[in-house]
């Protein structure tokens, strides 16, 4: 099935392409970005912060050879597109480099927290939290717990599987 338009279309693409990423930095091209993103479709943004979280997961596997570049260069031209219909290699690698300025950023806004078409959240971000005092720290009870970026393996089933043919 293929959709009907790319999922960031050209006026969002033709915005994102404008930004210099090379000379601006890590917070600025963030902001850059959102605003390039104004108005972007609430459909198109929670797909795009799904394939986000998604690409994430992906390039932080360690045997993994799919890190954010290789990510963005084989799907920046697939997500993003120009009115043009003939893609020349400078188009490839804008779309590839637009991409990768994205899947760098700390976080992908999801429209529940910062919708980027202008409705209001559904559930509004949490609220920062204070640094403890070192008074409260000392008071902490129970084991500290180092979390692992390990994945928890999904349990096995232990039933004798049968393979049935319908042929």
């Amino acid at each position: 099935m293929e959709l009907p338009s790319p999922l960031i279309p050209p006026p969002f693409s033709e915005r994102l392409g404008e930004i210099d990423f090379n000379n601006i930095s890590r917070e600025e091209r963030r902001i850059q970005i959102k605003e390039a993103l104004l108005g972007f479709p609430r459909e198109n943004q929670g797909t795009l912060h799904t394939l986000w979280t998604h690409f994430q997961k992906v390039s932080s596997v360690i045997s993994n050879k799919m890190d954010l570049t290789n990510l963005a260069t084989v799907f920046g031209p697939t997500l993003l597109t120009s009115e043009s219909t003939v893609a020349t290699i400078n188009t490839v690698q804008l779309h590839g480099n637009i991409l990768h300025s994205i899947l760098e950023m700390e976080s992908f806004p999801s429209f529940e927290e910062d919708p980027l078409d202008g409705s209001e959240p559904i559930c509004p971000p949490p609220e920062p939290r204070r640094s403890a005092t070192p008074t409260q720290m000392a008071v902490r009870p129970g084991p500290v717990r180092h979390s692992t970026k390990r994945p928890v393996p999904a349990p096995r089933s232990t039933a004798p599987r049968t393979m049935k043919s319908n042929f």
